[in-house]
């Protein structure tokens, strides 16, 4: 347990890390241990969770985005723990039909971060990779959705590996 403990998130385990190693010794997961799709936010007015389109971030949003996925990678890091303490974790929001938790980070903190591990030169932000990654464009445009961020970080880092 040690070895999976996060010192960033206050010694926790990230519950899906725990998962996958369990399930590589053998232990089959049973429904529900990691979540699933069906807890991702919804925007109001939405019918399904917003998806990331890789298409729509132009080439200097997807050029932060290998940059980044590139130093984790390096670094042995996973983005949780990486961005640590700036993430906010369980945070509530509310739409009109029903309450959500979510872990965010807000994009100034992102732009910092990633800043301040010499990743990037300047603070300027990139507007594509903010809309497509932002938790809702119309009531939360300056916060990220960190499972989003999660998972196109992977799946760049997949395509830097293939190649």
């Amino acid at each position: 347990m040690r070895v999976l403990a996060k010192p960033e998130l206050g010694n926790q385990v990230i519950l899906n890390e725990f998962a996958l190693i369990m399930e590589n010794f053998g232990v089959p997961l049973i429904d529900g241990t990691v979540m699933s799709d069906e807890d991702d936010f919804i925007a109001e007015g939405a019918d399904k969770p917003r998806g990331y389109d890789l298409k729509n971030i132009d080439q200097a949003g997807i050029e932060i985005l290998k940059a980044l996925a590139k130093y984790l990678l390096k670094e042995y890091l996973h983005p949780r723990e990486f961005f640590g303490k700036m993430i906010r974790q369980n945070v509530e929001v509310k739409t009109s039909a029903k309450s959500f938790k979510v872990d965010q980070i807000k994009v100034k903190d992102f732009y910092l971060k990633i800043k301040v591990a010499n990743i990037r030169k300047t603070l300027d932000e990139n507007k594509s990779l903010n809309f497509e990654l932002c938790l809702d464009p119309k009531n939360h445009p300056d916060v990220l959705n960190m499972k989003m961020l999660v998972r196109v970080l992977e799946d760049i880092a997949e395509e830097e590996q293939e190649l």
